[in-house]
């Protein structure tokens, strides 16, 4: 997976998501709801922790539900840094 401009794609060059979120939201604004996710006191949304799930599990999650809430830290090795040859 690799970000570029705000968008998550999939290795193969594949649109996941536009990442945005009308509310602004911050790691404030997160609380923990379990292993894997938090809820936004913001929007009241379950927003997934990315660390907690592999890359093909998180690309099954998205490819259903691209409104999916995330949080994604840039660090993870999962969001590979973006290759101007992928698209």
């Amino acid at each position: 997976m690799f970000i570029k401009n705000e968008k998550l794609y999939s290795n193969t060059g594949q649109l996941l998501k536009t990442i945005s979120c009308p509310k602004s939201a911050s790691i404030d604004n997160l609380q923990s709801k379990n292993n894997t996710s938090l809820n936004c006191n913001l929007c009241e949304r379950e927003v997934l922790d990315t660390e907690q799930f592999s890359e093909n599990e998180l690309e099954t999650i998205l490819r259903k539900n691209p409104d999916t809430c995330l949080k994604i830290n840039l660090l993870n090795p999962m969001f590979n840094q973006y290759e101007d040859n992928k698209i």
